[in-house]
């Protein structure tokens, strides 16, 4: 049954079973001992197996994103910009733009 393959999906959070809940109109409980496969069946869950496909799909991606964003929040952590003051105009200029350019566009942001 595809539809419990995309129920098992590792990447889906609260705001997935919220969708899934409402997709299903029944509040799922997967945490509840007594819930079971027939559970799902009774639920009817393949007539609605191509909602629940997309919640999935849409979760993984999330997660890669989620991921994605990790991955340049940490290689930006403690980066410090370099300025040069221009005292008599009160304005700073921004120096070593060349490792910020290289650093921007390995992190896909430029």
């Amino acid at each position: 049954m595809p539809a419990v393959t995309d129920l098992r999906c590792q990447d889906l959070k609260d705001r997935h079973w919220d969708q899934i809940r409402e997709t299903l109109k029944t509040d799922i409980d997967v945490l509840d001992p007594e819930f079971t496969l027939k559970s799902l069946i009774d639920m009817r869950v393949n007539d609605k197996k191509d909602d629940l496909a997309e919640i999935a799909l849409k979760a993984k991606k999330e997660a890669e994103l989620e991921k994605q964003l990790k991955e340049v929040t940490d290689s930006w952590e403690g980066e410090e910009l370099k300025t040069n003051e221009i005292k008599e105009k009160d304005i700073f200029i921004l120096t070593g733009v060349e490792d910020i350019i290289t650093k921007l566009e390995d992190t896909h942001l430029c």
